[in-house]
């Protein structure tokens, strides 16, 4: 029984270590200068134009690119359609926070003179990162990588 005892603390303790390597290895060190560059992303959902009216819920899709500063600030081009109809825009007045331990992220921008704002995962490699829209008027998900 000691002995089974004593193999139970062993194993215990190597998992726990391995455990704690895996997470140490797998911490965060997120930052804004680490994924500066030329980003492409695509995302899709629903334009809500009626607050208010939820049966007027269009479909939304869109793709575009945006290059990051290592400051946080930066700039690009979308290329969105609205239940069929084509609209190209221009992003500008880009801010982008991470949290360093986290790797969760949020960033405001103004996309044709209206102000949106995402929330963001980067994934361990930090050259791509899944987000969602916390704009009013869509609800929409979607998927960035690094070029």
């Amino acid at each position: 029984m000691k002995i089974l005892i004593k193999h139970f603390r062993l194993i215990t303790f190597g998992l726990l270590s391995l455990g704690f390597s895996i997470s140490n290895a797998q911490a965060a060190d997120c930052s804004v200068k680490k994924v500066a560059g030329r980003w492409s992303f695509s995302e899709h959902g629903t334009y809500i134009p009626v607050p208010a009216d939820n049966t007027k819920n269009l479909p939304f899709s869109e793709v575009g690119w945006f290059e990051l500063e290592k400051d946080g600030t930066g700039g690009g081009a979308v290329f969105s359609s609205i239940q069929g109809v084509n609209i190209d825009g221009v992003l500008e007045s880009f801010q982008v926070d991470i949290n360093p331990d986290t790797c969760v992220g949020s960033a405001t921008f103004i996309k044709d003179s209206s102000p949106r704002s995402i929330k963001f995962v980067l994934n361990s490699k930090q050259n791509e990162f899944q987000f969602i829209s916390t704009s009013g008027d869509l609800t929409t998900i979607g998927t960035a990588k690094r070029d």
